[in-house]
Formats: C-alpha cells, sequence, structure tokens
C-alpha cells in the first residue's frame, strides 16, 4: 500500500489500457486526500 512517500506516474494523464496492466502496486481511495491533492495537481498540468 501507500503507506510510505512513493512516487506516483500518472501515465501522461492518457487512460491506461487494462489489457497492457502487468501488476498493480498499489490502489488510492477516490474519497481520499491523496487522491484528491493528485486530481487537483494533473488538472492544473493540463489545463
Amino acid at each position: 500500500g501507500l503507506h510510505r512517500q512513493s512516487v506516483c506516474f500518472l501515465h501522461d494523464a492518457k487512460f491506461i489500457n487494462k489489457a497492457r496492466i502487468i501488476n498493480v502496486k498499489a490502489h488510492v481511495a477516490v474519497e481520499s486526500d491523496l487522491f484528491k491533492r493528485l486530481k487537483h495537481q494533473l488538472l492544473s498540468i493540463i489545463t
């Protein structure tokens, strides 16, 4: 899980083809503050 500092790769803000995913290392709940911060940061970059 994400219990320590990590690096988040957002795959260039594109949709990820699920058929190409080999391994999921962690999950971020969409209700969490971390997800909201990541979403805000991503939107500020692409808009």
